[in-house]
């Protein structure tokens, strides 16, 4: 009935950005995302979460967060740093202590924190977002400016880079996730493109 509602309210769709990539993961050779595409860190802890025996027990108890928190604790000692270039028309950028890159539409990860302020899904614009390795200290530190006012855009270690087309080259297997669902380790050679979906309002 809402949808009906809006459609006589507003019957003009709202046209908004989101993501196509073409990829050498065999069983997804192309595809189309609306929130981001992610390798390394933020793919591991996915990876770990989709297939956790203990999730689904504790989802069953409305505690299913908890093993994502517990998975991002794990994959701190677990996820090593990995070798990634990136291209655009403009430019060709390599960073060879990457701990996560991720390919993004708009500000948000894992649902409500703000990854990236300035990404907005009107702009006609992706984000590659890379985060090279901290310490401990240095990441908790960063997770903490991430959820207060989103100063850690200003550290050392996180670079973004926007453009209407962005090529993504690892050199190491990690892990992959799109829109949440993961994908097994393997070196990456991805394109992505902005392209547009209709959205009811």
């Amino acid at each position: 009935m809402q949808l009906v509602n809006n459609l006589l309210q507003d019957p003009e769709p709202e046209r908004v950005d989101c993501g196509f990539f073409t990829s050498n993961i065999d069983k997804m050779p192309q595809g189309y995302f609306v929130n981001n595409f992610g390798i390394g860190f933020n793919a591991f802890v996915v990876h770990q979460s989709n297939n956790e025996k203990l999730k689904k027990k504790l989802n069953h108890i409305n505690f299913g967060n908890l093993t994502y928190g517990l998975n991002i604790i794990k994959t701190l000692a677990k996820q090593d740093t990995f070798t990634v270039t990136i291209k655009t028309a403009n430019e060709t950028v390599r960073y060879g202590n990457a701990y996560f890159v991720t390919t993004t539409n708009h500000p948000y990860f894992g649902g409500e924190i703000a990854i990236l302020p300035k990404a907005n899904i009107y702009s006609h614009q992706l984000d590659t977002i890379i985060v090279e390795k901290p310490s401990l200290f240095k990441f908790i530190h960063l997770f903490g400016k991430l959820l207060k006012d989103g100063s850690h855009v200003n550290a050392p270690q996180f670079h973004y880079i926007e453009a209407k087309e962005i090529q993504v080259t690892t050199q190491k297997p990690e892990f992959a996730q799109i829109d949440g669902e993961d994908y097994d380790a393997q070196d990456f050679k991805l394109t992505f493109k902005i392209d547009h979906f209709n959205l009811l309002k």
